[in-house]
C-alpha cells in the first residue's frame, strides 16, 4: 500500500494517491487532487479484480461522471482485448 498526501488530504499530482495491490492480483489506483477524486485524463478510481474484470470511475472534482465495467481477455500470447460489456470487445490501449 502507498498513500500521499498534501496539507493532510490525499493528493498526488504524479499519478495515483491511493495504490493498493494484493496478493490474489486485485489492484485499486485512485487519484485524487487536494481530497477529492479526480483525474483529467482518465479514471479516478480504478479496481482490479484477480479474474480479469476491472471497473473504472471518472470523477471531476469529486462528482463521478462515467463507470464503466471491462473485463480483460487474453486470447493469443502477447495480444489483449478488453470488453466492455455494453459496448463489445476493442483493442487495449
Amino acid at each position: 500500500m502507498e498513500r500521499y498526501y498534501r496539507n493532510g488530504k490525499s493528493h498526488r499530482d504524479d499519478g495515483p494517491a491511493n495504490i493498493e495491490r494484493r496478493s490474489d492480483g486485485s489492484a485499486v489506483d485512485e487519484y485524487y487532487r487536494d481530497g477529492k477524486l479526480h483525474r483529467e485524463d482518465g479514471p479516478a478510481d480504478i479496481r482490479r479484480e484477480a479474474d480479469g474484470w476491472s471497473i473504472k470511475r471518472y470523477y471531476r472534482e469529486d462528482k463521478l461522471i462515467k463507470t464503466e465495467r471491462l473485463l480483460e481477455i487474453t486470447a493469443i500470447s502477447g495480444v489483449s482485448f478488453t470488453r466492455n460489456p455494453e459496448v463489445g470487445p476493442s483493442p487495449a490501449p
